[in-house]
């Protein structure tokens, strides 16, 4: 705790009744201010000898203010491209700092009341900081933050303190996280099955549910010294309160193991995710308490891939991982990755320039390149870089495997933001070729930017196409990726999101040959960008 501040220089927040009149001044209706003040405020409380009772009081008449301004400046950060923008930063730490100092503020309560033996009390701080660390977990991964190893080990230590005093299932009124009442330990299996679901591949909304399962069945699990039966359907998480690392499956030696049962969970997941199968896609599925704002089918695939990740030990690699050493050059979003694969403008401002489309092929055919003021044009006008049609970031390798590979790149790199399921292309140190993936996930640290990218497996080509049929004789092309199936008709094709429809016909072009036509058949994956789909060419 930082240094007691002179009885003169009483703050605002001083006791019950000044932290009424505070707050009935508040002016929620601006607040980037409100959030300021607040901050400065607990800032201030906390630094200032307050009775442990006086001190929780205060606390307790600041939380509906507290949540209601944490969710009003983490609008600015939410479900924006990685790295995030400077005032998004901002907001993004302004967040995080106040509840690390609500936290601080529980904890001094705590240290004040744990040894008087006012067990009610002390629950309720307990149960409070964890809370706490709880929400600020969920706001760093929402941000794209990582969780480095002083979270754990402040997270560890707050628990194995409350473990030695005996409060872990004493349970403690919380009507602004959750309806009823919440035991520490519950919280703690919060933050720890959030972690587990492995969060940075959610999108922002999945992300949302997913805290929200983890707090509702954060009851279904136990926490114990000692393994519980295994009875072959359901599998422990495993931790150890000694270390810096979240909950994984490997057991741990030592006194700050701890298994936490999940015999329990597995069974009200199953009950549900059976439910969901019988009930179909008009299920209300707020009648099985997985939230009101959870919908049909998105919540039964989510549950579906958070089941084995709770409680059956995880999901194994389909491929091995490998070291990597050497520099991946990587140019992201759809339009970028079209420009610079096809080498050339196949479809401009959607309708083709026939005289502009034979220049540039006799340039191309003459100088084995367009003429540089079609290209810096071109990529001015659309706001990509252009590096003599390279790919246009470098990246470093950490680690790859037959179905993706793990890059980092630094945060003084100038470099394009990043979004969840964004098409990218990429050019391993290793390997010359081309290649299309999706980002899966994406975090940052304090220096680095980290991302994972699948495979999309194939060669692809830029082409471009357009719907066929009397309505659209008019149609203009759009770009597209053809990864054609080797000797067959069939392939998959990547174009604009919105643009699949079953046995939907189009007119395909690559510049070069004669158009074709091809029919969709399937939408084999979504990504925020781009839609894949298989398709088949239709014989003339």
């Amino acid at each position: 705790m930082s240094a007691s501040l002179p009885a003169s220089e009483q703050p605002a927040l001083g006791d019950l009744e000044s932290c009424r009149l505070w707050l009935s001044e508040l002016r929620l209706t601006d607040p980037e201010k409100a959030h300021r003040a607040l901050r400065n405020a607990i800032e201030k409380a906390n630094c200032f000898p307050l009775a442990a009772e006086t001190r929780l009081e205060i606390l307790e008449a600041l939380r509906e203010t507290i949540y209601f301004l944490q969710g009003e400046i983490a609008k600015r950060f939410l479900a924006r491209p990685l790295p995030l923008a400077p005032m998004e930063q901002e907001a993004c730490q302004a967040v995080l700092g106040l509840w690390q100092l609500v936290g601080v503020g529980y904890h001094l309560c705590w240290q004040d009341l744990s040894p008087n033996g006012a067990q009610e009390k002390s629950a309720l701080s307990a149960q409070r900081m964890l809370a706490t660390m709880a929400d600020e977990h969920f706001d760093r991964v929402r941000s794209g933050e990582w969780i480095g190893a002083h979270y754990w080990r402040r997270l560890y230590d707050i628990y194995r303190d409350i473990e030695r005093l005996g409060l872990e299932e004493i349970a403690v009124a919380d009507s602004l996280r959750r309806q009823g009442q919440q035991t520490p330990r519950e919280a703690f299996v919060e933050t720890l099955l959030f972690a587990a679901a492995s969060p940075y591949e959610l999108n922002v909304r999945q992300q949302g549910w997913v805290a929200g399962w983890a707090r509702r069945f954060a009851s279904k699990v136990s926490v114990s010294s000692s393994p519980p039966p295994l009875d072959g359907k359901a599998l422990p998480l495993c931790l150890d309160l000694f270390a810096d690392m979240p909950p994984g499956y490997l057991p741990s030696p030592g006194a700050g193991a701890r298994w936490l049962d999940t015999r329990a969970l597995r069974k009200s997941l199953k009950l549900r995710l059976q439910r969901l199968a019988h009930g179909g896609p008009d299920y209300p599925v707020a009648r099985l308490g997985l939230g009101a704002d959870c919908v049909q089918p998105a919540c039964a695939e989510l549950l579906r891939r958070i089941y084995p990740r709770w409680v059956k030990g995880g999901i194994r690699r389909r491929h091995e991982r490998f070291p990597s050493t050497g520099a991946c050059r990587l140019s992201i979003g759809f339009a970028a990755i079209h420009y610079y694969l096809a080498g050339r403008r196949i479809a401009l401002g959607g309708q083709f320039s026939q005289g502009a489309l034979l220049r540039e092929r006799e340039e191309l055919a003459l100088f084995d390149r367009l003429a540089k003021r079609f290209a810096e044009e071109y990529s001015r006008n659309q706001g990509f870089f252009l590096e003599d049609w390279q790919l246009v970031e470098n990246w470093q390798g950490l680690d790859h495997s037959e179905g993706g590979l793990r890059l980092a790149r630094s945060l003084s790199q100038p470099g394009a933001r990043l979004s969840l399921g964004q098409l990218v292309a990429l050019c391993e140190a290793s390997d010359d070729r081309l290649l299309l993936g999706m980002i899966r996930w994406i975090r940052t640290t304090e220096t680095m930017v980290l991302a994972g990218i699948e495979r999309i497996p194939g060669r692809p080509q830029a082409v471009a196409v357009r719907a066929t049929g009397i309505k659209a004789e008019n149609e203009p092309y759009r770009p597209a990726f053809w990864l054609p199936v080797e000797q067959t008709d069939a392939g998959f094709l990547i174009l604009a999101p919105g643009s699949f429809r079953p046995d939907k016909i189009l007119e395909l072009w690559d510049g070069a040959q004669p158009p074709r036509y091809l029919r969709l058949k399937a939408l084999l994956q979504r990504g925020s960008d781009f839609e894949m789909v298989e398709s088949a060419l239709l014989k003339s």
